[in-house]
């Protein structure tokens, strides 16, 4: 057999015993040195002690006290009973100094229930609480006389269980408190992450956890056994704790007993028969913490540089509810992670989204839809992108004929607004059918009814919007004289709305320009050309421009949709429009012939004017009128050189003179600048002198005070010697006039004296003379 010891005892008790000096010198060097720190420079000095109270009577009094009990009662030497009293002494000790550093954290005119908002303060009044009920428990199981062995017995591991429990729960709550504290001074500012106190507290609350576990390690350590190997079979040993029986597994209690009461940590036996799965559960522990030290360091290092980044995807019918948006105009912007959620939702009920490319992920407009209550919900996405050539030349020749203005850009949503008006616009401007024309005088005139109630006749719109209407182009309260808002247009709004504010969409777009490009063509109706229109979404297709749609796609080459869309097989009617898109519309069909001719046109005009001038120049310059003019300018300019350079010297000879009255004025500046110094100078040496008077002044003031404080001194033991004075004084006459009355009784008594003497002598003398006789 060899003997080996797991743990050697002195070394346990000096080490658990340095570490509760480092930990006690901590804790008092963070309440003495920075004492600041626990209390707003606005509390009072009995706060602050009762501040500084609380961190060394739970720190200091009651887990380093509580720790010695436990180490005291596992090693004292000696009998049960000196071991027994030792322990309930200290931990007698370490309750009340709990109790206390509670009291002195809730004594404040707060009151304690303000104070327990932190899990610091709830964990505190548990440990306080369980450790109480602990002490009186086991004043009653094993230090009354009246309780039996059987009773010690059961209660002894809960006993021992309850009571490391606490001592540890208390480090833990301690380390609560020390990272609340830091971290409410970090986040006001008033304590550094790499200051001196930072250092200290961080030490403490390493301090404390070493130990807590030293002492708990002392408290389970064998006492008087060591391992007893056997060389047979080196393997065949476990730990266990078990109180009722030695022989078997688990035991808390040594082979030797000194008391009912005692315990002397793992009992180590032999059992064969368990070997292998204690291997098992002691590698599977040693890799579940190896593992979770290195989840650890990985996350603090992730943590410490970037953070970790956490992306969520969701239906963008449900983007408005969570994420914030920003109102821009008539859109709104977010901002989105992955496109491809676009394509999962492509169409809604009543909004279609688009397509969206696995490249784009930014920049996406929202369109906000309006109803009749003016409530504004989520609309369609769009991801804008650039304009192509044909776009950008249509916009160019518009906005060169003044139809568009000159701040559109072209990767911007149309509204139903300006198509309306850059529609008009176009008509009146570029048309030369009168077929296809529209007059807004003649369409206006006789006007009674507005077409829409959300369009009145003050606004900007209004003609091009009621032009419309009049028109035709877009269905209104106007049709069959009807005033009714239960008719729907093509988008499913009711037609007694225009919605001025609501984008175009591309079969509107289409409808209102094929409405004027194209005459009514017999023989197509809604069913033909909803069956032979070249679209796999012809069924969303509304029933009021599915006619005017199905008759542009008649003009091949030269079809509207096909020069502002291209070969498309999905339409989504719904989807609305750029300006660009717009700006082809304009200038698709006839238009283009128009738009080119009044181009040529312009560029005749100009080019007339170009040879206008030319002929005009060449004229002024043959007849002289032209040299003659510019002669005569120059000589204006030439006398008017010379009265400014007169006027120059003038005020050249004008800034002299104030120069040298400036240089005057300087001059006495200085000399005052001078004199002010010298007075400055006098002025800091009688303040000198004033501050050695003040000061002479509040020493003389001092010694008057002093030698009034004498005389005040000297007066009283005159004013006693005074009144001594007046007692005696009172005294003497009291015995003056004693005496006076005395002397007046003496006379009356001399008197009465004489006057019997005198009787007596006539009797003495009438005695005689009758004996003589």
């Amino acid at each position: 057999m060899v003997s080996v010891s797991l743990f050697s005892s002195p070394s346990l008790l000096l080490t658990a015993r340095f570490s509760a000096f480092i930990v006690a010198a901590l804790v008092l060097i963070w309440a003495l040195r920075f004492k600041n720190s626990f209390t707003p420079r606005s509390s009072s000095q009995e706060d602050l002690i009762y501040a500084v109270l609380h961190p060394l009577s739970m720190v200091i009094g009651f887990i380093v006290v509580s720790g010695e009990a436990i180490l005291v009662h596992r090693w004292l030497p000696g009998s049960s009973n000196r071991k027994k009293s030792v322990h309930l002494s200290l931990q007698g000790f370490a309750l009340g100094s709990g109790i206390f550093g509670i009291w002195s954290k809730f004594h404040s005119n707060d009151g304690i229930v303000a104070n327990f908002y932190s899990l610091h303060s709830w964990m505190g009044l548990f440990c306080i609480t369980l450790f109480g009920a602990q002490w009186i428990l086991g004043f009653l199981s094993f230090w009354h006389k009246g309780e039996v062995r059987g009773t010690r017995v059961r209660v002894l591991p809960w006993h021992v269980f309850v009571g490391l429990y606490t001592y540890a729960l208390a480090v833990i709550t301690a380390e609560t408190g020390l990272l609340e504290k830091l971290t409410f001074l970090q986040t006001r500012g008033d304590v550094m992450k790499r200051s001196t106190e930072s250092m200290v507290v961080n030490g403490l609350g390493l301090g404390l956890a070493l130990l807590s576990g030293i002492v708990i390690l002392a408290a389970i350590s064998p006492k008087h056994k060591p391992l007893i190997i056997p060389r047979n079979h080196p393997g065949n040993l476990r730990i266990s704790a078990s109180i009722a029986k030695k022989d078997q597994g688990i035991s808390w209690v040594s082979t030797e007993l000194k008391g009912p009461d005692d315990y002397n940590g793992w009992a180590v036996v032999e059992t064969p028969t368990q070997l292998k799965k204690r291997r098992k559960e002691g590698a599977i522990v040693m890799i579940c913490i190896g593992a979770t030290a290195l989840l650890g360091v990985i996350a603090f290092f992730s943590l410490s540089r970037k953070g970790f980044k956490f992306q969520f995807s969701a239906p963008f019918s449900r983007l408005g509810s969570v994420l914030p948006y920003q109102t821009e105009g008539n859109g709104i912007a977010i901002e989105i992670a992955e496109s491809e959620v676009l394509q999962d939702k492509a169409e809604t009920s009543e909004d279609y989204l688009e397509d969206v490319s696995d490249t784009v992920k930014q920049n996406v407009l929202k369109e906000p839809k309006h109803n009749l209550q003016g409530a504004r919900q989520l609309g369609r996405i769009r991801v804008p992108v650039a304009a192509d050539s044909t776009q950008q030349e249509a916009l160019r020749l518009l906005k060169k004929l003044k139809i568009i203005e000159d701040s559109v850009t072209e990767d911007e949503l149309c509204t139903r607004r300006e198509y309306a008006r850059w529609l008009i616009r176009a008509n009146s401007q570029l048309e030369r059918s009168q077929r296809h024309r529209i007059v807004s005088a003649a369409a206006l005139s006789g006007s009674a009814v507005a077409a829409f109630d959300d369009v009145n006749v003050n606004d900007p719109d209004f003609v091009q919007i009621q032009c419309l209407a009049e028109a035709g182009i877009v269905a209104s309260k106007l049709l069959d004289g009807s005033t009714s808002s239960d008719k729907k247009d093509s988008d499913g709004e009711p037609v007694a709305c225009f919605s001025p504010e609501r984008f175009i969409s591309r079969q509107d777009l289409i409808s209102w320009k094929a409405k004027l490009e194209y005459g009514v063509m017999q023989g197509i109706n809604k069913e033909v050309s909803t069956k032979n229109i070249p679209f796999l979404d012809s069924r969303d297709i509304s029933s009021e421009a599915v006619i005017d749609l199905f008759t542009d796609t008649l003009a091949d080459e030269k079809s509207i949709l096909r020069r502002v869309f291209g070969q498309i097989k999905r339409l989504q009617p719904r989807k609305p429009s750029t300006k660009a898109q717009a700006a082809v519309a304009l200038t698709s069909g006839r238009m283009a012939d128009f738009i080119h001719a009044e181009l040529s046109r312009l560029e005749a005009e100009n080019a007339s004017k170009e040879t206008a001038k030319l002929e005009i120049k060449s004229e002024l310059l043959d007849r002289g009128i032209i040299r003659r003019f510019w002669e005569r300018k120059i000589e204006e300019e030439r006398n008017h050189g010379l009265e400014i350079e007169k006027d120059y010297l003038d005020a050249i000879h004008d800034l002299e003179q104030e120069k040298a009255i400036q240089e005057s004025g300087l001059a006495e500046i200085l000399k005052q600048k001078a004199a002010l110094d010298c007075q400055k100078q006098l002025l800091s040496s009688l303040k000198l002198e004033v501050q050695e008077m003040s000061e002479h002044l509040e020493v003389e003031r001092a010694n008057f005070i002093n030698e009034r404080n004498s005389l005040e001194g000297v007066l009283q033991d005159l004013q006693l010697k005074h009144e001594g004075l007046l007692d005696a004084k009172s005294i003497l006459e009291a015995e003056i006039e004693a005496l006076r009355i005395l002397r007046s009784w003496v006379d009356d008594e001399a008197r009465k004296s004489q006057a019997r003497a005198k009787v007596l002598g006539d009797a003495g003398k009438r005695w005689r003379w009758d004996k003589k006789s």
